[in-house]
């Protein structure tokens, strides 16, 4: 492991890495060998529920899964570009994995390893042979694991990795290289992109309206409530999805592909726009689909930095040739519609209402990630 190492010291990549559970003795194994100040940038043990949580920006769905280990890696990822010189080879490493304890465990014994990169992420996940090692070995094994990992990230030739060897472990690996268009965009050299049966500059035909969402995943009610948007509007409306999201770790690109790839016939914007003042600069003239909760969201006071935020957001919306067409949401048992809302008299030519008539549907991405 030692050379391994050594030689992830002499290579090009600066890196920060967050291990949440087992697998925090390859931070050790890291820094006890000489080079690591030309290689670590900063390391993190978020053990505690919490701390994981304040390190995302959330609380995840699970503490111990590929897309929690994804959501990590692109955190420490863009730490680690706050942290290297700009033009530094970076990477993000997270490892979060759930081992042998003092307590019986039901379920497995597994672990989660990303790296995400300026242009590649890697997903490595094993489950254990439940059994075969004690706490301490399934730590050993896991950290030579990410060490492994990373110096395969480095283009180090490992002809020792541990990951070949024949102990009963399942494993499964992903490594998704993103087209130079999203590379660009991720690293904020665009504000924009469109996917269209592949990644594109640019798209023939411009939409009058834009359906943002995480997609995660696309449903129904994504597509019927584009459908009656684009019936009110008359002319075409796609979807947009930004992949450095306000509130939550941006998207890494196994995550991207697999998002993407649900849009079969309808254009998806990808932009680097979080917030819907963002949207409008990147897309003016747009009208904007939105659920009534989170129109309310952008006439609430509470979510802007300073005051009088809410009144400078709708008129940079009307300075853009911006608007909101707004359907309803259900909330705790009633059906929420525009009418409903606090919209200030001056900025009310800025919300249209889709009508229940033409659109209604109550469940959400979140519901139906619970439900499988």
């Amino acid at each position: 492991m030692h050379a391994s190492i050594r030689q992830i010291h002499d290579s090009a990549f600066e890196l920060v890495i967050v291990v949440a559970g087992g697998g925090a003795s390859a931070i050790g194994e890291l820094l006890q060998v000489p080079g690591a100040s030309r290689t670590v940038l900063e390391a993190a043990v978020p053990y505690a529920s919490e701390s994981l949580a304040s390190w995302l920006g959330r609380s995840p769905d699970q503490y111990c899964n590929a897309e929690t280990a994804l959501a990590m890696a692109t955190v420490a990822h863009r730490r680690a570009r706050q942290l290297a010189d700009t033009n530094a080879s970076i990477l993000g490493v997270s490892c979060t994995a759930s081992l042998a304890s003092d307590r019986p465990k039901a379920g497995d014994h597994r672990a989660h390893i990303a790296i995400h990169s300026d242009d590649c992420t890697r997903l490595f996940s094993v489950t254990l042979n439940k059994g075969a090692r004690d706490r301490q070995a399934e730590d050993s094994h896991v950290a030579a694991l990410v060490i492994d990992f990373i110096a395969e990230a480095c283009g180090i030739d490992n002809a020792a990795s541990v990951e070949s060897g024949d102990d009963g472990d399942l494993t499964e690996r992903q490594v998704e290289h993103a087209d130079e268009l999203l590379v660009e965009l991720a690293r904020h050299k665009r504000s924009h992109i469109w996917w269209q049966d592949g990644f594109r500059s640019d798209i023939s035909e411009k939409p009058i309206g834009l359906l943002a969402g995480s997609f995660n995943p696309l449903h129904e009610g994504h597509q019927e409530m584009r459908e009656a948007a684009e019936s009110v509007l008359g002319r075409p409306v796609y979807f947009e999805l930004t992949v450095d999201n306000a509130d939550k770790p941006p998207l890494d690109f196994i995550s991207i592909a697999t998002r993407v790839a649900q849009f079969k016939s309808v254009p998806l914007a990808l932009t680097n726009a979080p917030t819907f003042q963002l949207k409008s600069e990147t897309f003016p003239g747009t009208t904007f689909i939105v659920g009534a909760d989170t129109a309310e969201r952008i006439v609430m006071p509470k979510f802007y930095e300073s005051t009088g935020g809410v009144d400078t957001a709708l008129s940079g919306f009307r300075d853009q040739a911006c608007r909101f067409l707004v359907a309803g949401r259900e909330r705790n048992d009633d059906f929420i519609t525009l009418s409903d809302l606090a919209i200030p008299t001056e900025f009310e030519d800025l919300f249209v209402e889709l009508p229940e008539s033409a659109f209604r549907r109550d469940l959400s991405s979140t519901e139906l990630r619970g439900k499988s």
